[in-house]
């Protein structure tokens, strides 16, 4: 059974009793079950969280050695989300479903400002390195949805849902439009995909994507990040307004990549 964990949680709660428009939002969390700190929301442009076994709010000395880091945030050029994962395990023993998970999740709204109708084409690139497979893998979930209403109650959506937004705990009205996924499962590997549409003239959009890693005695990292990229954005207006934040250093993430020998090394003696 997972064993209940302490979480932080910084949100903007969409009202419970009808849909509301809402234009950008970040979350990033992760952790023992994914879940040891939650940070971000609707209407946050940028979120960040990273830890150890030595910073979970409850201490178990029987997991070993593991660590994690999640960023969503948005290129200011690109006009589009940007998501980093890194989820490190050694021996996880002694509980039941054992795994550490990070995770990002991310949404901005567009409007179409030509006078006519137009497709867009969207861009996908995930680069991934993934160890210990089948207990380990990076997984990205890419949707587009007409509108910018949600709602935390489905049937507040008036003519239905498009889809749940995982991270946000809410309901996005409106059809799906597009959608896809990208995996990797072992090795290093960089998967490409595209999404097209067609948006009315003056009508709105909304994106939606994550990026999950997660492993049981292994090591998923995606630092290299989930990059969205539009084909043109000549007619296109992100209607969240962007961050400026101070970015994660280089160095921070860089640390990921040795932790990764760190922990190898570790795991040698321990067999040796």
């Amino acid at each position: 059974m997972k064993k209940a964990r302490n979480l932080v949680v910084i949100s903007a709660i969409l009202g419970s009793c009808a849909s509301q428009a809402a234009t950008i939002g970040a979350v990033a969390q992760g952790g023992l079950f994914g879940s040891d700190y939650i940070v971000g929301g609707i209407e946050t442009n940028y979120a960040y969280v990273e830890g150890n076994q030595s910073t979970a709010p409850i201490l178990e000395p029987s997991l070993g050695n593991y660590s994690y880091r999640a960023e969503a945030t948005f290129d200011i050029n690109a006009l589009t989300p940007q998501l980093r994962v890194l989820a490190v395990s050694d021996n996880i023993s002694d509980i039941g479903d054992p795994f550490i998970a990070a995770e990002a999740y991310a949404f901005q709204t567009y409007q179409n400002t030509s006078s006519s109708s137009q497709t867009f084409t969207i861009n996908l690139s995930l680069h991934g390195v993934v160890t210990n497979s089948p207990t380990s893998r990076l997984l990205s979930d890419i949707g587009i949805y007409a509108g910018t209403s949600m709602s935390s109650n489905a049937s507040d959506c008036v003519g239905g849902y498009g889809g749940y937004l995982s991270g946000f705990n809410t309901f996005m009205c409106g059809d799906n439009i597009g959608e896809t996924r990208l995996r990797i499962d072992s090795g290093t590997q960089t998967v490409l995909d595209t999404l097209s549409f067609t948006i009315a003239a003056g009508e709105t959009f909304t994106t939606y994507s994550t990026l999950e890693a997660l492993t049981v005695g292994g090591s998923v990292n995606a630092l290299n990040t989930l990059n969205i990229n539009f084909d043109d954005t000549t007619n296109l207006k992100a209607l969240g307004e962007m961050p400026s934040p101070v970015p994660v250093p280089a160095a921070v993430w860089l640390f990921g990549s040795g932790l990764l020998g760190l922990i190898g090394v570790t795991r040698r003696k321990t067999r040796a």
